[in-house]
């Protein structure tokens, strides 16, 4: 079956229009909204209908309602597993029908999708955590500030929240979490390392 940006919009509303002239059975809705999913939905419909036609109902289809049918259908088994995974939406590109809203959307392929993933996926340099770590480390090692004075210091010199420094203090009490190079434990108020 064709895809929706193989298909002319305009002459399938027409020949949809004209489907519905020869009132043999109930129209087939036209929406007043085309859109990537509305097209497809009236190009079913339009499939489907002509498809449940008797032999006499198809010798009374206009010209152009037969050819439309035909066209859409036409590849349906050479497409089967040649065409690229869509992901996302199809392009659209609609002419305008009188009386009729029209919007198009965007889309990429499988492999484009793959393409943008696999950039996401690359390591990025963490800017400024090893400072971060090692600026903390060095507080830490002195054995003599409260959490609070860390998490000050670190403030002032990197800026941001203060939920940031906390939240590599108190992790770094576990071994799952920790991100410094020895655990850390806090005694009497102060931050310091564990004594191996």
């Amino acid at each position: 079956m064709k895809g929706i940006s193989e298909i002319d919009v305009k002459e399938l509303v027409k020949a949809v229009e004209d489907f519905n002239k020869l009132e043999i059975m109930e129209p087939i809705k036209i929406p007043k909204k085309l859109n990537r999913k509305s097209l497809e939905k009236l190009r079913d419909d339009f499939v489907e209908a002509c498809e449940s036609l008797t032999e006499e109902e198809e010798e009374l289809l206009p010209d152009n309602v037969v050819d439309m049918y035909n066209f859409i259908v036409e590849d349906e088994v050479e497409e089967e597993g040649v065409e690229e995974e869509r992901v996302g939406r199809e392009p659209v590109d609609v002419p305008p029908v009188k009386g009729v809203e029209v919007s198009t959307v965007a889309h990429e392929t499988y492999s484009e999708k793959a393409k943008k993933e696999d950039k996401a996926k690359k390591p990025r340099a963490k800017k400024g955590l090893k400072e971060k770590i090692s600026f903390l480390e060095s507080l830490i090692s002195e054995g003599r500030y409260t959490v609070d004075e860390v998490v000050e210091r670190y403030v002032e010199r990197f800026g941001g929240s203060p939920v940031t420094p906390k939240t590599y203090i108190y992790c770094g009490k576990s071994s799952k979490y920790n991100k410094f190079s020895k655990l850390i434990t806090i005694e009497n108020g102060v931050v310091k390392f564990v004594e191996e």
